[in-house]
């Protein structure tokens, strides 16, 4: 599950006791999380779909490429982007009470929008306690908070219960392509061979995407500034099954390098990690196909 909140400065945000002292004890601290631009709805394009695609501003805008959603449903995921306040049935106007287009990029992409089964998977955030109640979550949940939510006008929040290696900081340069390159490389989705094929991923999500019949949700909160950022894992929805042997892991083909799609197979350690490229990724190498953090 992804909720973007909306920009507030990094200071503003730890100067709270609870924000910045807590919940940052509590989560995976990247001290070092940038968006991609300003203003907000290029950095939401960005993150579903590798780019901002042409987008500058938060004015409307149709957008004929792939996105993130394409990737999931070719390889059998299901999707859904709930929005607080959102009025239904594949709504396209620029906002309507305290609903925001801006803030729900999926409704920008005209393969949905144009596509009334799959502008579907938009829906109102009402929709999740009763499809987490049916048990029909989705694979993938993009959650949007309304403007009165959001964290612009409000605050900001961290969530942090569950995550690995929660407490730590990471100074390590992340932006929304690294998001979306983890989201890629948790469900094995390949990439969209745009800035998300390069970015670096975020190592958090080990034991969320690793162990073996795990049923997870990643929950992850950003802003379109640069943020303090936390994650955790929550509720349960299928995600993928790893299968290894007693100690060799082998990089699935849906991994989101290439070097690392080759079936080599890797040591516990690591060690015999084939490439450069490879041997730098650390949530395919050293972390993700890692025997020790699978078994976790």
């Amino acid at each position: 599950m992804v909720i973007f909140l909306e920009n507030e400065d990094e200071g503003n945000v730890l100067e709270d006791t609870y924000m910045g002292t807590t919940l940052t004890g509590q989560g995976y601290f990247m001290s070092n999380y940038d968006g991609v631009t300003h203003p907000s709805q290029p950095n939401y394009i960005a993150y579903i779909s590798g780019s901002q695609n042409g987008c500058t501003s938060d004015s409307n805008i149709n957008i004929a490429k792939s996105n993130v959603a394409d990737l999931l449903e070719s390889k059998g995921f299901t999707w859904k982007n709930y929005a607080e306040s959102y009025p239904g049935n594949c709504y396209t106007g620029a906002n309507t009470g305290t609903y925001y287009r801006k803030h729900t990029p999926f409704i920008s992409f005209t393969d949905i929008s144009k596509n009334s089964t799959r502008c579907a998977n938009i829906v109102p955030a009402t929709q999740l306690a009763t499809d987490e109640a049916a048990g029909t979550l989705p694979n993938f949940i993009f959650y949007t908070p309304d403007i009165n939510n959001d964290g612009h006008d409000t605050n900001s929040i961290f969530l942090g219960k569950g995550i690995v290696g929660a407490g730590q900081v990471d100074a390590t340069a992340y932006n929304h392509y690294s998001s979306l390159a983890t989201v890629e490389s948790i469900f094995g989705l390949g990439n969209l061979k745009l800035n998300d094929a390069t970015a670096p991923i975020i190592p958090f999500v080990c034991n969320a995407a690793s162990a073996t019949s795990t049923t997870t949700t990643t929950t992850t909160i950003t802003s379109t500034n640069k943020s303090a950022t936390a994650t955790k894992t929550s509720k349960t929805t299928t995600t993928k099954t790893i299968t290894t042997t007693a100690s060799t892991i082998t990089s699935p083909a849906g991994c989101a390098h290439s070097e690392c799609s080759t079936g080599t197979a890797l040591t516990s350690d690591c060690s015999a990690c084939a490439t450069a490229v490879c041997a730098q990724d650390s949530y395919c190498c050293a972390t993700s196909w890692d025997s020790t953090c699978v078994s976790e």
